[in-house]
């Protein structure tokens, strides 16, 4: 670390101070931007100290490193991660402020760091991975990246740079082609999924982007991989291949933290990522209890405590995230109200999603409420009220008394910005809000032994 190094992170430090008393809460990327102008590569340098885990995808990246991170925790790692989901540069630094000295030495063993699908590639060519987990590729952010081809060209730039074990999703499509280019003698490959079974019985299947190349594109086989074999909502059941793929598979039951198949595929991702960390210290029963009270990403499918209330947060991302999320909803759900911001680029995307389950929507409101009513009214859910301001359609859907069904919860179907300005105004700062999970089953988490895949 250099003098300019120095002089960066006390500026980022001074900013951060400055920017906390001016508007409270927990995450800004303000610091980071200010470290970054005056030391671009400090980044690098900081991440290139401890033994670095890279998550990265298009969506579902940040559940999975709070997943993964519970996981390795309870195992006893000694770690750092960006838990308030600051995964490009600006941000990274940010979060990184708080636990660097003033010359930049990291104090942790590990770093497990979500990364921007794009920004993984750019920071991995100064800081190599030594464990990459890539959860998918989906038709996301179509204004940014133009097409999906194009973020699986960056992820494949990752993969090559991992060092230790990449572990992939291999039900997507296009991060199969991206693993069928990859040299022979890189990377170890574990894989995760879903098994047909399951996947025969989603409405909308898995979302991720089709892959249009030209020739099968052949994986070679992994040396381990979970798979979601059961799926019940808020509760799925993960099959771990031994290690040695001869001995009996171990059956997982996982309390989600709250419903939908990508929450599943999520906790498969974090099982190996976290046998791929640990090798023989990993313990099933451990990985499942710390899954059972992993927190949740805040604003993501988050339960929080809102003026004396209970409120369901859920992001609609992406097209594909949003209906996976709106499939999720539960049958009966009496009060939602849809928030669609400025960051939906082009109203058309709404198009994309079929919202029949939302059934009825106490408000709409951002930016696109006109458009996102529009687009509801032709999927025949009744609206019972419009409202641009974010601010505004907050508090007039607070001011509803608490549903009779559904046990009294509010629901929130919001976008990025949607959710940034809903959640300040809230007061709902950073991601030590109080949460509540959905509730968990009866029988808990557990952990059973089959052989060939038989149920145990």
């Amino acid at each position: 670390m250099g003098l300019l190094d120095v002089v960066a992170i006390a500026a980022g430090r001074i900013t951060r101070r400055a920017v906390l008393t001016l508007r409270p809460g927990g995450a800004t990327a303000i610091p980071g931007r200010v470290v970054e102008r005056l030391s671009p590569g400090l980044l690098g340098r900081i991440l290139s100290q401890p033994r670095l885990v890279v998550v990265s995808g298009s969506s579902g990246k940040g559940t999975t490193t709070k997943m993964l991170v519970a996981i390795l925790e309870a195992h006893g790692l000694d770690l750092f991660t960006n838990k308030y989901a600051g995964n490009i540069t600006r941000g990274m630094l940010s979060e990184l402020l708080r636990v660097v000295d003033w010359r930049g030495r990291f104090p942790h063993e590990w770093a497990v760091m979500e990364m921007d699908e794009g920004y993984s590639a750019l920071t991995t060519e100064k800081a190599r991975a030594e464990v990459t987990v890539l959860i998918n590729v989906m038709v996301d952010q179509v204004h940014r990246w133009g097409q999906p081809e194009r973020v699986a060209a960056y992820l494949e730039r990752t993969a090559r740079q991992t060092t230790g074990t990449l572990v992939v999703n291999r039900e997507d499509p296009q991060l199969r082609r991206v693993v069928s280019r990859l040299p022979e003698r890189g990377a170890q490959l574990r894989t995760f999924g879903v098994s047909a079974e399951v996947q025969s019985s989603l409405r909308h299947g898995l979302g991720s982007a089709p892959d249009f190349a030209e020739g099968e594109a052949r994986m070679p086989d992994p040396v381990a991989e979970s798979v979601v074999v059961g799926y019940g909502g808020s509760t799925a059941t993960v099959e771990l291949s031994s290690a040695d793929g001869a001995g009996p598979a171990t059956l997982v039951d996982v309390e989600l933290p709250s419903r939908g198949i990508h929450l599943a595929v999520d906790s498969a991702a974090a099982l190996e990522g976290a046998r791929a960390i640990l090798g023989d210290r990993f313990d099933p029963q451990v990985a499942a209890a710390a899954l059972a009270d992993a927190p949740v990403v805040f604003g993501r499918g988050e339960r929080a405590r809102v003026r004396g209330e209970v409120a369901e947060f859920v992001l609609a991302k992406s097209p594909t995230a949003s209906q996976v999320n709106v499939d999720a909803l539960e049958p009966g759900t009496a009060q939602i109200a849809v928030v669609m911001g400025k960051d939906i680029p082009d109203p058309s995307l709404l198009w994309l999603i079929d919202w029949t389950p939302v059934g009825r929507a106490a408000i709409v409101g951002g930016m696109q409420a006109w458009d996102a009513a529009l687009r509801l009214g032709y999927d025949e859910v009744e609206i019972d009220a419009i409202e641009e301001d974010v601010e505004i359609a907050t508090d007039r859907f607070f001011a509803l008394p608490a549903p009779a069904a559904g046990g009294g919860v509010k629901t929130v179907l919001y976008s990025a910005e949607g959710m940034r300005r809903m959640r300040r105004h809230l007061g709902l700062f950073d991601a030590d809000t109080e949460t509540i999970r959905t509730d968990a089953p009866a029988s808990g988490s557990s952990v059973a032994t089959t052989e060939d895949g038989d149920d145990a």
